[in-house]
């Protein structure tokens, strides 16, 4: 199976704000515009595609025109199923805005075919790259390229780890009351043990890796049952949110790690 790459009319679509020629009408001069498609050019240049993207909902016109935005990329070499690590692949997430909501930022992640889910790694572990906007600077693509292929294999490294540490009934109690607190603060067992479910046969399994992806799918996705407020829960659609709670998780799971292996 091989990934569909998207072509700029497909980015147009989802993400309108990648084709943005000025930034919004109220920032200062102080503002430097980093238009998104050229970043993406950039990383074309180097073999790195765009796969998917998305972009904050718009109130209006200007805001779908500027508004906060995500692409993730993939390696050439990363586009043939084929040539996956075990169940995932490595991705570059871009995030940009054109109206003072964000910095420009590139990061590391990590992309799980059996769920179709994106997984965030944490500051710490792929040394990201956010600026302010200031000048576009192709180098700093260049760098980020680099950087990101010599160290995901470091990455999936951990990851190895973390499917070879089984946790026991009360780490994975722990797990998951730790992981629904990036929700809700005063999560206990229940809402951890609902976090924790399974939602396929290959998600079944005591490592902290499986574990990991299983919180990681409940936390974003929700439509389970809150039993303290007996609502459903609902599925994470702000950027921001989806961002902090991936990043955060992987943080998580890499102190488990640590206190376990």
């Amino acid at each position: 199976m091989i990934t569909t790459v998207l072509s700029d009319k497909d980015l147009e679509k989802m993400a309108p704000a990648i084709f943005a020629k000025t930034p919004a009408d109220f920032v200062s001069d102080r503002y430097t515009f980093v238009p998104t498609n050229r970043i993406i050019d950039e990383f074309r240049a180097l073999d790195f595609f765009p796969v998917r993207a998305q972009q904050v909902q718009a109130r209006s016109e200007e805001e779908m025109r500027v508004g906060k935005h995500l692409v993730s990329l993939r390696h050439k070499d990363s586009l043939n199923e084929m040539n996956k690590v075990g169940d995932s692949v490595p991705e570059i997430l871009l995030a940009n805005a054109h109206n003072w909501q964000t910095s420009y930022q590139l990061r590391g992640a990590i992309f799980r075919f059996i769920c179709e889910n994106g997984m965030i790694v944490a500051d710490q572990e792929f040394g990201d790259i956010r600026q302010i906007h200031k000048e576009f600077n192709v180098d700093d693509i260049v760098l980020a390229s680099k950087q990101f292929l010599g160290e995901m294999g470091d990455t999936f490294e951990k990851v190895e780890t973390f499917k070879s540490i089984e946790l026991d009934p009360t780490q994975m109690r722990q797990f998951g009351r730790t992981a629904a607190r990036l929700r809700w603060e005063d999560a206990g067992d229940v809402m951890g043990e609902r976090v924790l479910e399974a939602r396929r046969t290959l998600d079944e399994g005591t490592n902290l890796w499986l574990t990991m992806n299983r919180a990681q799918e409940n936390l974003i996705r929700g439509g389970f049952k809150n039993h303290e407020t007996n609502r459903t829960v609902r599925e994470v659609t702000g950027i921001d949110s989806n961002l902090e709670i991936n990043e955060k998780l992987w943080g998580i799971t890499e102190e488990f790690a640590h206190r376990l292996n």
